[in-house]
């Protein structure tokens, strides 16, 4: 009887290790609509430093690990209006610390194309990363392309579908990213294409190339959803648009959003087996509070770039350090509230808007997307705040 016990024991054992050197893990950290590259709220939360220290973790981890960019990145906050050396910043500051975390791979998101054709151009040719659209074209001459770097006197067009080939001890995986992007800025230069007639058109290419297809959108929740009921052996649908961090099922399927400005990170663990061909994925969401300490490295990065910053305000502001206001209570500038409800912080706005109006007015209407700092505003309010809180130029009428 001990003799069968103990076969039977090894046999287990024996085919759990047949298993395990079957298995290929990969780490994808997923990013969305990150607009500042420093941490928030005194800097407790947020700031891509915490996300490199992150990324550190998992790929002691794993070094299967790849940060991947839902979208909204290059647009807007208060830094890209800015100029530095006669140039327009436009994003430039987010290239530069993305290229360092280093991101692996990025989609456009709607606020991508707030930049004119030249300033996106630079961004895409400073970028080192990889660029992935299906339903995102460019529009020049009449005529309609892939998107594309210009880099070392060479011309390379973004990718329409992107797979990643990952090799563990001698096992292949081969990950399938459906990539596509909202519609909402139109721009004379952009080209989009019906984001279900594209996904019908590259799909079956894609997935006779991969072993596990996932989504990597940057589009409304609920067309992410009619996305999964057109293609429902996708598991997972990384996705952007949404500021808030969303965890939904349909079906066997999800659909994972992180909080803007990285105030948490999504982490996807995926294990494959080769030899029965499937795929188990476990999706964790990560606060990136003052628990997390912030990469030195990437910290002298973003710190330069907040001392242009602050060169730049004084340039329009004599003192921008100067108290113009304090709060008693917290003025709430978080995204969900502003786009949802009246909040007092859009109150005042909006009083401030009718105030400055060139005619009398009964009321005033402000754009709650308009404004931009995804924060509290506690007890004394800077002239660099309110720039932080209203980054867009525009006139009163």
């Amino acid at each position: 009887m001990k003799t069968i016990k103990y076969l039977v024991s090894l046999f287990l054992v024996l085919l759990l290790a047949s298993c395990k050197s079957n298995n290929v893990n990969v780490t994808l950290l997923q990013l969305n609509d990150v607009y500042e590259i420093s941490a928030l709220e005194g800097g407790k939360v947020g700031g891509m430093a915490r996300v490199e220290t992150v990324y550190k973790q998992l790929l002691n981890e794993n070094p299967n690990t790849y940060i991947l960019m839902a979208g909204d990145f290059l647009n807007p906050s208060l830094l890209g209006t800015l100029k530095y050396q006669g140039q327009n910043i436009r994003g430039k500051q987010m290239i530069e610390v993305m290229n360092a975390l280093p991101i692996k791979l990025a989609t456009f998101g709607n606020h991508e194309f707030d930049l004119n054709e030249a300033d996106l151009q630079k961004r895409l040719n400073e970028s080192t990363f990889d660029w992935v659209s299906a339903n995102t074209k460019r529009i020049k001459n009449d005529s309609i392309s892939l998107f594309y770097k210009e880099q070392n006197n060479q011309i390379t067009p973004l990718f329409e579908t992107y797979i990643l080939e990952v090799t563990q001890k001698n096992q292949k995986f081969k990950i399938g990213f459906l990539s596509l992007t909202i519609d909402d800025t139109k721009k004379n230069y952009v080209s989009y294409e019906d984001k279900f007639l594209s996904a019908k058109r590259v799909y079956k290419g894609l997935k006779s190339q991969s072993d596990l297809v996932l989504g990597f959108t940057h589009l409304k929740k609920a067309t992410d959803g009619e996305l999964l009921k057109q293609f429902p052996e996708i598991p997972l649908i990384m996705g952007g648009h949404e500021h808030t961090n969303m965890f939904l099922t349909q079906g066997a399927s999800h659909i994972t959003k992180a909080d803007a400005n990285a105030k948490s990170v999504y982490v996807h663990r995926i294990v494959y087996n080769t030899k029965i061909k499937k795929a188990t994925i476990n999706s964790t969401l990560v606060y990136l509070d003052s628990t997390i300490v912030q990469d030195a490295e990437i910290l002298k990065i973003v710190n330069k770039w907040q001392a242009i910053q602050d060169a730049q305000i004084k340039g329009v502001i004599k003192n921008p350090e100067a108290v113009v206001y304090h709060a008693q209570v917290p003025l709430d500038g978080k995204d969900t509230p502003v786009r949802s409800v009246q909040t007092n912080l859009g109150q005042i706005i909006a009083q401030s808007m009718a105030a400055a109006s060139k005619s009398s007015v009964d009321c005033a209407f402000v754009n709650g997307g308009s404004i931009r700092i995804d924060d509290e505003l506690r007890g004394a309010i800077t002239g660099i705040d309110i720039f932080r809180v209203l980054p867009f130029g525009g006139s009163v009428y």
